[in-house]
């Protein structure tokens, strides 16, 4: 595999885990975030790496949320100023496709390239490896980024133009609402019958029920329900995001709405 030399921006729970596993494949790392506690952690970790990005040849971003992409790369000093002639940006964040669409319009106007690439498999995957890309890009870009995601990855999907990334992600995020919800009603319906809601889950694991949804959550699930309703609220800012796009293009927002309105209840009471 190619050895780059790599700016990755975001060091937070998921992005932490992958600048780890990209310098244990043997990439060079300018690592950067805005507290010092989670840059410290990277440091001691791996290592202090390239003291600059100027350097880099390959430029990610693994942020929290679509605002402070934006404040990244288009904020005072942002990254669409200071990426250098021929770099390439990977951007993980889950945002809106549109924002994703014009994130690459800017960057292709400096001739820089650009990959809408986020990603499914959360933390486990990641420590494992065995992420899913939902990568948009030109073909070149999409080749050249593939040596890099292979740190995590163990699937990269191809789906189109930028913006199409982000538009499977959020299909993926709804997908996973879906489940986790259904789960929720099973373990209240479970409680409410009086049965031991660890040992229902364990028994339809081995069944048609099982999904990587149980798995993840199923301790939270057997606790109750202040303790699943904490792992719940994760998704409401991609689920937003979901109904945002559905109203964009004039659909229905569907499950998507029904479960902000719940999401937001639960919160009121």
């Amino acid at each position: 595999m190619t050895r780059a030399a790599i700016a990755f921006f975001g060091l937070g729970a998921l992005g932490a885990v992958l600048a780890a596993r990209l310098v244990a494949a043997g990439h060079r790392l300018a690592a950067f975030d805005p507290q010092p506690a989670a840059l410290a952690a990277h440091h001691a970790a791996c290592g202090p790496g390239l003291a600059n990005a100027a350097a880099c040849t390959v430029w990610i971003s693994c942020v929290t949320d679509e605002a402070a992409a934006e404040a990244l790369y288009f904020g005072v000093g942002g990254l669409i100023e200071r990426l250098p002639g021929g770099a390439l940006a990977i951007d993980h964040t889950t945002t809106g496709p549109g924002f994703a669409r014009r994130l690459g319009a800017a960057l292709a106007a400096r001739a820089l390239g650009f990959v809408d690439c986020p990603l499914s498999g959360g933390l486990g995957g990641a420590r494992a490896g065995k992420l899913l890309a939902l990568q948009a890009a030109r073909c070149a870009q999409a080749r050249d980024a593939a040596a890099v995601l292979a740190a995590y990855c163990s699937r990269i999907t191809r789906l189109g133009a930028a913006g199409s990334g982000q538009t499977a992600k959020l299909a993926n995020q709804l997908a996973i609402a879906g489940t986790l919800r259904g789960l929720h009603e099973a373990a209240r319906l479970a409680r409410a019958g009086g049965l031991d809601v660890g040992t229902l889950l364990e028994a339809l694991g081995a069944g048609s029920a099982h999904s990587a949804q149980m798995d993840q959550h199923a301790g939270a699930l057997a606790e109750g329900e202040r303790a699943f309703g904490a792992r719940f609220g994760w998704i409401a800012k991609d689920l937003q995001l979901a109904r945002a796009e559905l109203r964009a293009v004039g659909a229905d927002v569907g499950m998507a709405g029904w479960l902000l309105e719940r999401i937001a209840a639960a919160e009121a009471g």
